[in-house]
């Protein structure tokens, strides 16, 4: 998964850099989800935000980001209260 995720941060990168902003949201998301597997819940919620951001701006299906965030802040509360 390491490597996966600095060639999803090139690929931001790069988005970034040609204000490519479906390749953001696309890449914030991927990277959501590799923290999300980890188990970094707050990192990944970080990414996912901005992918959803992106996605809201730019008219796209939000389903999936929407229900990426709402795991993250489950296992986070659970976490809390655990």
């Amino acid at each position: 998964l390491q490597m996966t995720l600095e060639y999803l941060q090139k690929a931001l990168k790069i988005s970034e850099e040609l204000d490519y902003k479906e390749g953001m949201a696309t890449a914030y998301g991927n990277i959501g989800r590799i923290y999300k597997d980890r188990g970094n819940y707050q990192i990944a919620l970080e990414y996912f935000q901005k992918a959803l951001m992106l996605e809201k701006y730019m008219g796209l299906d939000t389903t999936s980001t929407k229900q990426a965030i709402d795991d993250c802040k489950r296992a986070l509360a659970k976490r809390k209260y655990a």
